[in-house]
């Protein structure tokens, strides 16, 4: 899960296991380290939040990249969820690793 501003609210043993960091490294983190220097450059983790709240949701492949540098070719969907009265509370997010395909 990401908050309002794309920082990761929380963390799973899934995205551990594809991303490989822990949960204390990452929780309140901007979810922007895990694209491309040329992706983050063009502003593309920006766009796909800005899409996804007006949208309700996005879907975007394409190379992402773990704690450890390497790159992971990734289909990654984040959906917008809003509270009773339609205020941005967070997005959930999830991420396949597509690299073998």
């Amino acid at each position: 899960m990401l908050d309002a501003e794309g920082n990761v609210a929380t963390w799973n043993t899934g995205a551990e296991q594809i991303k490989g960091y822990s949960e204390e490294e990452v929780v309140g983190r901007h979810y922007r380290e895990f694209f491309t220097e040329d992706a983050v450059e063009e502003g593309r983790p920006e766009t796909l939040l800005a899409i996804a709240e007006r949208e309700g949701a996005v879907e975007d492949v394409g190379w992402r990249l773990r704690k450890d540098g390497s790159r992971f070719r990734a289909d990654v969907t984040l959906t917008a969820l809003f509270d009773d009265e339609g205020a941005l509370r967070g997005f959930a997010k999830v991420t396949r690793e597509m690299t073998d395909q």
